[in-house]
């Protein structure tokens, strides 16, 4: 459904789909706030209200639980999914207490409206499910962006190494270096592997890890990691992590996840 309506896979139309469900939402929680706010008036006067009023009032009920319908079935069936597929692991997550205080809100909200009741809270249960759902769109969208800058980093990592072997220096593919091998980095070049400089003097911008832009010296003895770029020295590294096994691999894992 998510690929159908935006047009886009992955994590870009995941996020699109969240925007369009969530607005969805909202659209209706605010029809079920003017209904329910509506219902409050009495209280908020201390009034006492005429038959008609007491009709009106009961309408505005019914339409308050008819409303908040869409928004359990647009943002709470997400939550619901996940609570099951996190019991089936054995596991208790928030989002199962979420689901059961909405759900529990519903029901019995709806059985007042039908017996007559005063109490419902149809408002509450689509307001967190609103602001739930809200704080998880801003937090995809912050690493769907995060996830992009550094796949489009990764595009710009060398796809060939010098590397230094006991009959000189040879051209490899960078899938092809292994652990403990050395590879020389010039000028201007980004490293490819995390590792350790054998040789060499140089300044190392680390902007990727750090988010500082000052460059840091380095020199013999002093790791390197993937992904940060080798600004004015010419330098001999020894490789200690390939790059899916590196630190910049480990950070995109994580974002992934």
């Amino acid at each position: 459904m998510a690929h159908s309506l935006t047009q886009e896979r992955g994590s870009e139309g995941a996020v699109r789909w969240t925007i369009i469900r969530l607005g969805l939402a909202i659209f209706f929680t605010m029809n079920l706030m003017a209904f329910t706010m509506t219902t409050w008036s009495l209280d908020v006067y201390d009034v006492e209200a005429d038959p008609f009023q007491q009709k009106l009032f009961e309408v505005f009920r019914w339409l308050g639980m008819l409303l908040a319908l869409p928004v359990l079935f647009l943002l709470g069936m997400p939550l619901l999914q996940n609570a099951i597929e996190s019991l089936r692991r054995r596991v208790f997550s928030t989002d199962l207490l979420i689901a059961l205080g909405v759900a529990a809100a519903y029901v019995v909200s709806a059985v007042n409206v039908v017996n007559g009741g005063n109490q419902v809270y149809f408002e509450i249960g689509a307001m967190v499910l609103v602001m739930i759902t809200l704080g998880r769109c801003f937090e995809a969208t912050a690493r769907h962006k995060a996830t992009e800058s550094l796949d489009q980093l990764s595009a710009l990592l060398p796809l060939r190494v010098c590397r230094i072997t006991p009959h000189g220096e040879v051209e490899a593919d960078s899938a092809d270096v292994a652990e403990n091998d050395q590879i020389r980095i010039r000028a201007g070049e980004r490293f490819p592997t995390d590792g350790v400089i054998v040789t060499g003097l140089t300044t190392v911008d680390e902007q990727v890890f750090t988010g500082e832009s000052t460059p840091i010296a380095r020199t013999a003895g002093d790791p390197i990691l993937a992904g940060t770029v080798n600004l004015d020295g010419d330098v001999v590294v020894r490789v200690t992590a390939v790059f899916r096994e590196g630190s910049f691999g480990r950070l995109l894992r994580l974002l992934q996840d």
